[in-house]
């Protein structure tokens, strides 16, 4: 009865262990898999940002790939969030490569590193794009900045 009781606290203890994330894991948030660029202090709860990017496109084009290519819970990254990327890009793009993705900034030749952020001011048809963490003013209908959909978990 004795081992018993002991098993059942030893199993009892690993279903209560929680996972702890932290950059550059490779995780699942809605069916599709991203790395981590930012995680709580406790490492239950962050944010990825896809495996994969966009063909060069217009702002529009890049919020549609975001929704169709991955569904409701992503979406482009904030100028904000972007900043964050290319502060942790190292090992963002470490993870990227070792799994044989394109990482970010990788296709600059053609778009220059160049990725659409969320906001925009459609009125004035201009949306932010950032560079090598520098935010950029862009016309809206720019055809080649890139995309990378983003998620929160």
């Amino acid at each position: 009865m004795k081992k018993l009781l002991q098993t059942c606290l030893a199993l009892l203890a690993i279903s209560t262990t929680t996972f702890a994330y932290k950059i550059g894991d490779v995780i699942t948030v809605g069916g599709k898999k991203g790395v981590v660029f930012e995680v709580s202090s406790d490492g239950q709860h962050g944010k990825v940002v896809s495996l994969y990017e966009s063909e060069e496109g217009d702002w529009y084009s890049a919020n549609k790939w975001c929704s169709e290519m991955y569904g409701r819970a992503w979406r482009l990254p904030t100028t904000d969030e972007w900043l964050v990327i290319y502060k942790r890009l190292y090992s963002i793009n470490s993870t990227l490569a070792c799994y044989g993705y394109t990482q970010i900034g990788e296709n600059s030749e053609i778009s220059g590193g160049e990725y659409w952020a969320f906001e925009s001011d459609a009125e004035n048809l201009v949306a932010w794009t950032v560079t090598d963490s520098k935010i950029n003013r862009a016309y809206i209908y720019l055809a080649y900045p890139r995309a990378r959909a983003i998620a929160v978990f």
